[in-house]
C-alpha cells in the first residue's frame, strides 16, 4: 500500500473510532482501538465498542482492506479487587 493510501485509511479509521469516544492507534497494517470507563459504565463502553467494531467492519468492506477475524481480540483490564465487576459479554 502506498503511503498516501495508508494515510487516507488511517485518518478514516481514526475518525470512526473517535466518533464513539475511543482512542485509535494505527501502525502499518495493525489497528488498535482502546478506551476506558468506570466499572459502573462497563455496559456503555461495551455497547460503544460493539458499534465501533461494526462501523470499522462496514468501512473495511467498502474499501480495499480486510479484517482478519483470527487476529481480532478484546482485552478487558481491571485491578484484582474489581475483577468480579468485569462484564464478560461477547463482542459482536
Amino acid at each position: 500500500m502506498d503511503i498516501a493510501l495508508f494515510i487516507k485509511h488511517a485518518v478514516d479509521l481514526a475518525v470512526l473510532a473517535k466518533k464513539l469516544v475511543f482512542c485509535p492507534y494505527l501502525e502499518d497494517d495493525d489497528t488498535h482501538i482502546y478506551g476506558s470507563s468506570a466499572s459502573e459504565a462497563a455496559c456503555d463502553i461495551e455497547r460503544r465498542l460493539s458499534a465501533c467494531v461494526d462501523d470499522v467492519c462496514c468501512w473495511m468492506q467498502s474499501n480495499p482492506v480486510q479484517v482478519n477475524a483470527r487476529k481480532t481480540d478484546l482485552l478487558r483490564c481491571t485491578t484484582a479487587r474489581r475483577q468480579h465487576q468485569l462484564l464478560c459479554l461477547p463482542l459482536r
